[in-house]
């Protein structure tokens, strides 16, 4: 089962169901009445040998799906589209974007550009066409920032365009990965999704819900795509949430996500966490502030807790930021607390504990400056520095002032 799209009310959900081999696939109904869904049957639209990826239009009227009609045939997929009247589905035309090869359908926004993906130029890759009174005539393909070429496909547009959601392969695994559309009609760099989402196999297909507050995606437990399955989270794991802990006190957005704050924000920028544990893995490659609510409140400073498993750092710290700033913050729980290269960055009241190897692992000439820190109860060395290789040695050269470096 794979690819989910409900209606606007939410009381009908559509998917695609395929045999292990791939070789019958079907998009299925199922209705949920008096809070109770029904059995799961083929959409009248539906019953060819390959019909698959069925996405609906926000205003839930226009169904659009892959098929190889009239036959079973790998190699040549269109896009279709079926439309509703009342209760009824009409019978589903091919659309005219269409080529002698492989498109995927995709959706559309609130203003009917569609986003789908194609073969037509290469390797599969999104497109999105445009409207017009002959239908949909003006194809182009999405910028070189999304396109990558390595598989980017299953692509799923916010109704208003403000972002887009897809599947790629550029970091060796099918993930999910975000980008976010500004007023320039510019393309931010897509962000993996995350652990929380991602796993080692392959995730794709990603559609949200018509109020915006889940995301549905197709995930394989292993790497024979021979059972998959549907799952969902809640977006606000990758959206801003206005009820988020985190504030930016600058632009005043709030997240639940350090990783999308820290994404979403500018050079100077403060972050202030809330407390709570943060289970996540950050990576600081820009000069922002992230900081507890008090950082110089030793309750904040214990209870904002940020949590890596053991197979990441807590916080990676990247060259060029010489104006970065960790403030109050408990660091706990990773492979290593901190790991540094070419870093300048400033920590100031923060507590590294508990992790499973070094407190600070320093490379390439850092020069990190601690300000009454605890380095403690590491695994590993509290802190770890190692010179920088080539004709020019680049020592590490931390400052430490007023620090308890203890117990590891």
């Amino acid at each position: 089962e794979w690819i989910g799209s409900f209606t606007p009310d939410g009381k009908e959900f559509y998917f695609t169901i395929s045999d292990p081999a791939w070789l019958d696939n079907s998009i299925m109904v199922t209705s949920q009445v008096e809070g109770v869904w029904s059995t799961p049957t083929v959409a009248s639209f539906s019953g060819a040998p390959v019909d698959w990826t069925a996405l609906l239009s926000p205003d839930g009227q226009r169904m659009f799906f892959s098929s190889s009609r009239p036959e079973y045939y790998w190699l040549t997929f269109d896009v279709w589209m079926s439309e509703r009247h009342g209760p009824v589905w009409s019978d589903p035309v091919k659309l005219g974007i269409n080529f002698a090869g492989v498109d995927y359908a995709g959706n559309c926004t609130e203003s009917g550009t569609l986003y789908f993906a194609s073969e037509r130029d290469g390797p599969i890759a999104p497109f999105r066409a445009l409207p017009s009174v002959e239908g949909y005539t003006q194809l182009e393909k999405l910028p070189a920032i999304i396109n990558a070429r390595k598989g980017e496909q299953g692509p799923w547009i916010a109704p208003d365009e403000s972002y887009l959601i897809f599947a790629s392969d550029r970091q060796g695994n099918r993930d999910l990965y975000i980008s976010y559309r500004n007023q320039e009609d510019l393309w931010t760099e897509p962000m993996n999704l995350g652990p929380q989402i991602n796993t080692q196999y392959t995730e794709w297909n990603p559609t949200v819900t018509h109020d915006g507050k889940y995301l549905f995606f197709a995930r394989s437990p292993d790497s024979t795509n021979e059972n998959v399955d549907l799952y969902w989270v809640e977006t606000r794991a990758f959206l801003p949430d206005p009820n988020g802990p985190i504030r930016n006190l600058d632009s005043d957005e709030r997240f639940s996500s350090i990783r999308l704050a820290v994404h979403h924000a500018n050079a100077g920028d403060t972050l202030a966490l809330e407390p709570g544990v943060y289970h996540e893995s950050i990576v600081l490659d820009k000069d922002v502030t992230l900081q507890s609510v008090d950082p110089h409140d030793p309750y904040c400073v214990g209870g904002t807790i940020i949590q890596a498993d053991l197979d990441d750092p807590v916080v990676t710290l990247n060259e060029n930021t010489a104006a970065c700033t960790l403030a109050g913050l408990t660091l706990r729980g990773g492979s290593l607390g901190i790991a540094g290269t070419a870093t300048q960055a400033t920590l100031r009241n923060c507590r590294i504990m508990d992790n499973a190897g070094h407190g600070l692992e320093l490379f390439a000439g850092s020069e990190p400056s601690l300000e009454h820190c605890l380095i403690t109860a590491n695994t590993q060395a509290g802190i770890m520095m190692h010179a920088g290789q080539g004709r020019r040695v680049s020592y590490c050269k931390p400052k430490l002032h007023h620090c308890y470096v203890m117990d590891n």
